[in-house]
């Protein structure tokens, strides 16, 4: 039975490696020969992704979690995943490979990173934003209907946006069972900061 006391070795550590092309050889190398075998992420959602599978919010794993950037001038998305990063897995250590640095291998230095310096357009994630407009939702056939059906844009034809005033309440003016009051929806779809000064 375990104490607590015993060592993590080395090969227990997970380590992400975030480049955005091939890994450095000698960098592999070196990693290799302390017995880390680093998962390879090309992207800051990859490498985000990795990190949520190391460990839980708070906690991470037994040997540790390292997210290592190589040539971070050429990384995309660095301050998205470095703010996540502090707020969902204060446990990683960061390190950094530069290979044209006076010491290739440290960890991260923030300061050092020029994450505020300029607008930061290069840093950011870039988002899929989606072609429709606000209300183009493809509506579907309600229930009980009979006849032919043609699908169509929600605020076009008969019936468009706002028609409705009951919000699902049934046809005795009650909600169903499983549906959320509005201060119910507000309050799971807020960020926890706002909820914390209330």
């Amino acid at each position: 039975m375990s104490n607590g006391t015993e060592a993590v070795s080395v090969s227990e550590v997970s380590c992400v490696l975030w480049c955005a092309h091939e890994p450095p050889r000698e960098l592999l190398t070196s990693l290799n020969k302390k017995g880390v075998t680093p998962t390879l992420c090309r992207s800051a959602f990859g490498a985000m992704a990795e990190i949520c599978l190391m460990g839980t919010i708070g906690a991470g794993p037994r040997g540790g979690g390292i997210l290592l950037i190589s040539e971070p001038a050429e990384v995309r998305g660095k301050r998205a995943l470095l703010t996540a990063c502090q707020r969902y897995a204060p446990w990683l250590r960061l390190w950094v490979y530069q290979h044209e640095a006076s010491i290739q291998l440290r960890p991260l230095d923030m300061d050092q990173l020029g994450l505020d310096d300029g607008d930061g357009s290069l840093d950011t994630i870039p988002m899929h934003a989606s072609r429709r407009s606000a209300g183009s939702e493809v509506q579907a056939k309600p229930r009980g209907s009979s006849g032919s059906w043609t699908p169509r844009l929600s605020g076009e034809g008969p019936g468009g946006a706002g028609t409705s005033d009951n919000h699902g309440d049934d046809e005795n003016g009650h909600k169903p069972a499983g549906l959320l009051t509005d201060d119910e929806l507000s309050m799971l779809l807020a960020d926890e900061s706002d909820l914390e000064d209330t």
